[in-house]
């Protein structure tokens, strides 16, 4: 048999290869029994079909620029890749051979050789895949370190850059990724620090092992300073051949700053703990450990043995009459966050002797706010309080006779004002106003002017009046401070929107000296102005009684209240403090914003 014979015969029968011929207008003119056998439902004439009809309406362009080429140029073969609908109406793709088919020098028609090439789609479309995922994943992680703070890079065996992200380049002073590959440290920091990366580097390099949480200090070319940790892996091949490494450094310039201040200001502490008479303490409200300098040693003279390191010693050691009032204006403001404490008492020594302290301490608080260490100073104060006692003895002797002094010229300096608004001043008014009544009956000036006249005389000569009388002090030898004060109420419930009483308890008029009798009234008279100027109360209470030899004075109101911190520097106050300082008394005020307020004075006799 020819060989052509042969091959043809061996085309006819192939199962796997498919091979058919078309005339010029692409209906079949011949099919092999496999073709046959998969595209056909049965024996019916193939010849009837058409080759495209049975293609993707997507590859149809693919088919037809095939055939095209093909008959443009005979004997040539052009290869495409076709899916093709099965019977069943799935599909898979074949892989054609076209060439033109010539009988007498005369192109008849397209004989193509067809191969399945859906395995290799596949692959070819898994490969593509992979390679789309393989660059998304690329392009996630090239996102990600160039959006990392760290500074990332990746290097050769030969310490040049192959990869950097942002951060290092702002960190190295390059202007892009590009300007950097196939360059060294060299070309970027400073000689030393070029030289120390270089040899960490290369260490790594050489021995494999990786560097873990390095420290560095790094000077770029502008002359930028840093403090870097970092870490270097080796970069290995399956064999576990080096060929590279990747770098990864933070910036932690900001806590080497924060850490040498903290340096600093322990070795500032220690100094001045060594240098100072004062005992310091550094109190961790966390831990509840508290740090004594030498000099608690020096002061009190305990063995350092004796010296617990939690605050229950000093607790210990103040004196039972200081102790609950100290340690409880510790606590609230350590509570509350107050930053700043301080407070004097009386702390015992090691040899039983007591000795009065000036304590004060600040309270640290973190980030939320809550208190966790409190650092603070002891000064013993001993001996400048008893020359203060001295000295405050001998000034209080010497400002109450002062003050007493000037009171009482303040009194006669009243008393004359008094007398001559009455007498005089009041005398011509009224003289005015008869002249003016009689000037009534005249015919040629009549009402309005008359007696607007006489009102305005009268108002003038009523305010005149109040005025004389609020200025002369009340004859309390003859009273006593009970009446004055009880004459005062009445005047004051006539004219004012409030309801004044009076509570007495124990009051004679032989039992109080008459100057203090006269600074009880003005004080009394200070805080009955103040509560109707400034308090909106609508009831008030005073209360004039004698305990245990002291002369008691509470003046109460419902009144809006306030913060007597606020006011303890008011005139009102200060006068109503110096009258009673005086004669040694002592002021006390209870309010509270919305909780009216109570003044207390009491007064030895």
């Amino acid at each position: 048999m020819e060989p052509s014979r042969n091959f043809s015969l061996f085309l006819h029968r192939s199962g796997s290869i498919y091979h058919i011929t078309t005339d010029m207008r692409g209906k079949y003119t011949y099919v092999n029994e496999l073709y046959k056998k998969i595209f056909f439902y049965s024996s019916a004439d193939f010849r009837q079909e058409y080759f495209e009809t049975s293609i993707f309406p997507e590859d149809i362009t693919l088919y037809n620029d095939a055939r095209t080429e093909c008959l443009n140029n005979p004997g040539m073969s052009v290869s495409t890749d076709l899916r093709r609908y099965r019977s069943d109406g799935s599909y898979f793709w074949i892989r054609w051979e076209f060439c033109a088919m010539v009988d007498n020098e005369q192109i008849v028609g397209l004989e193509a050789l067809g191969t399945d090439a859906t395995e290799r789609k596949r692959a070819e479309r898994e490969k593509i895949e992979a390679q789309e995922k393989l660059s998304r994943e690329r392009y996630l992680l090239r996102t990600l370190i160039d959006h990392l703070p760290d500074s990332i890079y990746v290097k050769d065996t030969q310490s040049r850059f192959i990869i950097t992200n942002r951060a290092e380049l702002s960190l190295i002073g390059a202007k892009s990724e590009e300007e950097t590959i196939g360059k060294t440290v060299n070309y970027y920091l400073d000689g030393k620090s070029a030289a120390e990366h270089m040899n960490n580097d290369q260490k790594l390099l050489e021995t494999g092992t990786a560097l873990i949480n390095q420290e560095e200090f790094v000077v770029n070319k502008q002359g930028d300073t840093k403090w870097l940790l970092t870490t270097r892996v080796p970069l290995q091949e399956d064999d576990n051949r080096i060929i590279g490494l990747v770098g990864i450094s933070r910036d932690i310039t900001d806590r080497k700053n924060i850490e040498e201040s903290l340096r600093k200001s322990n070795e500032r502490f220690n100094i001045v703990s060594k240098a100072t008479n004062d005992a310091i303490w550094d109190w961790d409200l966390v831990s509840g450990h508290v740090f004594w300098n030498e000099a608690i040693f020096s002061l009190f003279g305990y063995p350092q043995h004796e010296i617990t390191i939690n605050n229950k010693w000093w607790e210990q050691h103040i004196h039972p009459d200081d102790r609950d009032r100290v340690v409880s204006k510790m606590s609230k403001h350590i509570e509350n966050g107050i930053e700043s404490w301080q407070d004097e008492y009386r702390f015992i020594s090691a040899d039983g002797t007591v000795k009065i302290v000036f304590d004060r301490g600040f309270i640290l608080l973190d980030h939320e706010m809550k208190p966790y260490r409190m650092i603070g100073a002891m000064m013993d104060i001993t001996e400048r309080k008893k020359l203060q006692d001295e000295l405050a003895a001998q000034g209080i002797a010497r400002q109450r006779q002062v003050t007493e002094a000037t009171i009482m010229a303040q009194e006669k300096e009243r008393a004359e004002i008094g007398r001559e608004l009455h007498d005089n001043i009041n005398q011509i008014l009224t003289t005015t106003k008869m002249y003016l009544d009689m000037a009534i009956a005249e015919a040629d000036i009549r009402e309005e002017l008359m007696l607007k006249s006489h009102q305005n005389i009268s108002s003038a000569i009523e305010e005149i009046r109040i005025l004389s009388k609020s200025l002369v002090p009340p004859s309390l030898g003859d009273i006593g401070i009970k009446e004055a004060i009880t004459e005062m109420i009445n005047n004051l419930n006539i004219s004012q929107k409030i309801d004044i009483r009076l509570r007495a308890n124990g009051i004679t008029k032989s039992g109080i000296p008459g100057n203090m009798q006269l600074m009880v009234f003005r004080i009394v008279q200070e805080q009955v102005s103040n509560v109707i100027k400034h308090s909106k109360a609508t009831e008030a209470e005073i209360k004039l009684s004698v305990i245990k030899n002291e002369l008691v004075v509470t003046v109460s109101d419902n009144g809006v209240g306030f913060e007597p911190k606020k006011r303890m520097k008011g005139i009102g106050i200060m006068n109503i403090t110096s009258r009673a300082e005086v004669h040694n008394g002592k002021v006390e005020i209870i309010s509270s914003p919305g909780n009216g307020c109570t003044l207390r004075i009491s007064i030895p006799l």
